[in-house]
């Protein structure tokens, strides 16, 4: 039976069945480390695919929404008092970085490394798209449907259905507008 079994999988990995096999061992993987975060604290909605590897910085204070996309080398910091809300259908792309707090640095006469943080809560509406390499700074509200363009530093809030980009992030357009040649981003407008 044993010598069977071992005759049928050397048959099946001769074959074009085996291509099958890494999907599924990187599924796998994906279930390990989604089952990972969630034994730290995470709060993870059905649905959501996190593609390592990520960091992140107290996982019970970061609440992702179901049918979520973390793209890996992702940035979650949240801090002791405040959280990280990623709403449903959200998409973030490889290298965002999302953070809460902040070292204080006003004092003059005390270093920077003993004035402490200021934590502010972050929250991504649902249906948003976060393109690569954005970094979204403590306090900001992106609204439902937004999209942030690559390599954006988001330090305000964001309207909802809004597409922003630069740095710092600043409107473009809105999402659904009609894309006539007027209203189309060129690489001049980004410079000024």
């Amino acid at each position: 039976m044993f010598r069977d079994s071992i005759t049928r999988l050397t048959i099946i990995l001769r074959t074009e069945k085996w291509r099958i096999i890494p999907l599924l061992n990187d599924r796998l993987r994906y279930y390990i480390w989604a089952l990972r975060l969630k034994i730290l604290g995470m709060k993870l909605g059905k649905g959501t695919l996190v593609r390592f590897p990520i960091s992140y910085r107290y996982p019970n204070n970061i609440k992702i929404g179901q049918n979520v996309l973390i793209g890996e080398y992702a940035f979650l910091v949240a801090g002791p008092n405040s959280t990280i809300t990623i709403g449903n259908d959200t998409k973030l792309a490889a290298n965002v970085y999302v953070i809460t707090t902040m070292h204080n640095y006003e004092d003059t006469k005390t270093p920077i490394r003993l004035q402490g943080n200021t934590e502010k809560d972050v929250t991504i509406g649902k249906d948003c798209w976060i393109g690569r390499g954005v970094t979204i700074l403590q306090g900001v509200k992106i609204g439902d449907g937004a999209v942030v363009a690559a390599g954006a530093v988001v330090t305000a809030d964001v309207e909802p259905y809004a597409v922003v980009g630069g740095i710092p992030a600043s409107f473009i357009r809105r999402r659904g507008q009609r894309k006539d040649s007027g209203d189309m981003l060129r690489m001049t407008d980004i410079r000024g």
